[in-house]
């Protein structure tokens, strides 16, 4: 498979089409450093999308979860869930000057798309007013639910939501905009390019997916690393925005957030029953990113290596 033509759907959902149980052995990694009391990171590769059979999740990650005071995203999954942002997203991917997408893609890209739509059932009135990029992430989205995948059982938004709910402190790598902003920023030099390949891409979803979705379920870190590999050679400066420069952007956050101090609760109102002691020693980071960022000579656990980190697979 060649590098572009992966870069469609790898931000949205990396390894999404992956059927049956999880992997054995996760995509969960320890960061520690050889001082006493030396905080601890654990970094679990996740899946953007899922389904209910996914979960309980194997017991070291459950583990991980459970010994962590601080958990981390790579944005605030409450925010990007508003319906603020879905009306950011779509000022950002309308056409301008009144211009259609009929008007700016080929007569041959405009009737696949139209049997795209219907075959995705979706409305060519949602459609027809976008630019080649965001048209191609909404169709992308639509066969990736078609297929029987929800993001709501995505592994991020199991976590958030159970961090959430056991009253964890959460914390986030970007924010909803800053990744708007990268997205728009890899996809949309592609042009009309972008969406012929998605449209080629959807034809036949499983099978351009199915490598990749092999590599996810057993947990083999090296096959994604390989195909992360070809990605980089074909389309450098958009796996750059997409990967690496959002890797070397994070690392630093992250070493920031396991020597950071823990919040201290607000006193209990009049009658309020007293918040629970602060923990004391080491903090403990459980951060949970896609599994693109995880793997490769540029991963997020390289260069914490080179930062003096040692790094083990759990």
């Amino acid at each position: 498979m060649g590098r572009s033509r992966n870069l469609l759907w790898f931000p949205l959902v990396l390894g999404s089409l992956v059927a049956g149980e999880p992997p054995a052995q996760p995509l969960l990694w320890r960061a520690t450093k050889a001082e006493a009391n030396s905080p601890t990171i654990h970094l679990l590769g996740s899946l953007h999308v899922g389904r209910p059979e996914f979960y309980p999740v194997q017991p070291q990650v459950a583990a991980a979860y459970a010994e962590a005071d601080l958990c981390v995203f790579e944005v605030n999954l409450a925010k990007a869930a508003s319906l603020w942002q879905a009306g950011r997203l779509m000022l950002r991917g309308r056409l301008e000057d009144g211009k259609t997408l009929q008007d700016v893609v080929s007569e041959q890209t405009w009737t696949d798309l139209q049997a795209c739509a219907a075959r995705l059932g979706v409305p060519m009135l949602v459609l027809g007013p976008l630019k080649p990029w965001l048209c191609s992430q909404i169709l992308t989205a639509a066969a990736v639910v078609q297929a029987g995948y929800d993001p709501q059982t995505g592994t991020d938004q199991h976590f958030f939501r159970l961090a959430q709910q056991d009253q964890k402190q959460v914390a986030a790598l970007e924010s909803v905009g800053q990744q708007l902003n990268i997205l728009q920023q890899a996809l949309e030099p592609l042009g009309e390019k972008v969406l012929v390949q998605t449209l080629e891409e959807l034809a036949d979803l499983k099978e351009s997916l199915g490598k990749l979705a092999a590599s996810w379920r057993t947990g083999d870190e090296k096959e994604l690393a390989k195909l992360l590999r070809e990605m980089e050679v074909d389309d450098e400066k958009a796996y750059a925005l997409l990967i690496s420069d959002r890797n070397t952007k994070w690392v630093p956050k992250l070493e920031k957030l396991a020597v950071s101090p823990r919040p201290v609760p607000p006193p209990p109102a009049e009658g309020e029953p007293e918040p629970p002691p602060v923990p004391t020693g080491p903090r403990h980071l459980f951060v949970v990113v896609g599994a693109g960022h995880l793997v490769g000579e540029d991963s997020i656990l390289e260069l914490l290596r080179q930062n003096g980190w040692t790094v083990e697979r759990e």
